[in-house]
C-alpha cells in the first residue's frame, strides 16, 4: 500500500470508527450484530494496512483516544500536524525497509555466488546451466518461446509459464535487463537457474508481487527462436 493512500485510508478510519478510549488489548468480545461485526472488520482492515506499511508496534490507548477525539471534534493536534506527522513517521518507517532490504539482497547474492556451478556476469547477473543446449542463440530483437518458473528468495512462486502449462513468447529486449542479458547468451535447448539481483530486475520500485529491492530467481527453459 502506497504511502498516501495509507494515510488517507487511516483517516478515513478515523473519522467513521467509533471506539472506547480504552481499549484493552486481548480483551474478550462478541460480535452480537451487524454494526459489531462492521466495527471490527474496520479494525482489522486498519490493523492490515498498519503491518503492511512496516508498522510493528502503536499505542492502542492513543490509536483509541485519537479516534475518538476526531469524531468529538476535540483533538489534541491539528489534521494538519497529524498528516505532517505521519507523513514524515511513514517516510522513516520506508527507509529503514528499503535499507534491510538492500542489506538482505547483497548477502544472498555475496553467499549464492559461491555455490557450485554458479557464474556471475560483470552486470551482477548469476546463472547456473542446469541443462546445456544445443541450438541457435538468440539476439536482442529475436523472440523466443521459453518455459519459466519465476520465485522470490523465500522459496514464494509469484509467476510461472510451467504451472500455466502454456509457454510464453516475447521479445528478448522486452523483458527485465536481466532476461535480456541471460537469454542472449542462451542456447536453444538451454535449461538454466538465473538469479537476478533487484537492479537487473525492478529495482527500488517492485511490482505485483514482487517487494523492492527483490532477488529473483527464475528456472528458465529456452524452447525456440520464434523469429529473428
Amino acid at each position: 500500500m502506497k504511502k498516501t493512500s495509507l494515510i488517507t485510508f487511516i483517516l478515513i478510519i478515523l473519522s467513521t470508527m467509533e471506539l472506547s478510549a480504552q481499549l484493552h488489548p486481548k480483551a474478550e468480545i462478541n460480535l452480537e450484530d451487524e454494526l459489531d461485526s462492521i466495527s471490527y472488520a474496520l479494525g482489522m482492515n486498519m490493523g492490515q494496512g498498519l503491518q503492511q506499511a512496516g508498522v510493528d508496534s502503536v499505542d492502542m490507548e492513543k490509536l483509541a483516544r485519537g479516534i475518538q477525539d476526531v469524531i468529538t471534534k476535540s483533538t489534541l493536534i491539528s489534521q494538519e500536524e497529524a498528516n505532517a506527522m505521519l507523513q514524515k513517521y511513514f517516510t522513516e518507517v520506508r527507509m529503514k525497509q528499503q535499507a534491510a532490504s538492500m542489506h538482505k539482497e547483497r548477502e544472498y547474492m555475496i553467499a549464492h555466488k559461491n555455490t557450485d556451478g554458479v557464474k556471475e556476469t560483470k552486470t551482477g547477473l548469476q546463472y547456473k546451466v542446469i541443462t546445456p543446449g544445443t541450438g541457435g542463440i538468440p539476439t536482442n530483437t529475436d523472440t523466443v518461446k521459453v518455459h519459466y518458473t519465476g520465485k522470490l528468495i523465500s522459496g514464494k512462486v509469484f509467476d510461472s509459464s510451467v504451472e500455466r502449462g502454456q509457454p510464453a513468447e516475447f521479445p528478448v529486449n522486452r523483458v527485465i535487463a536481466g532476461w535480456t542479458e541471460a537469454l542472449t547468451m542462451m542456447p536453444v535447448g538451454s535449461k538454466w537457474e538465473l538469479t537476478i539481483p533487484s537492479r537487473l530486475a525492478y529495482g527500488d520500485r517492485g511490482t505485483a508481487g514482487i517487494p523492492p529491492h527483490s532477488v529473483l530467481i527464475f528456472e528458465v527453459e529456452l524452447l525456440d527462436i520464434v523469429n529473428r
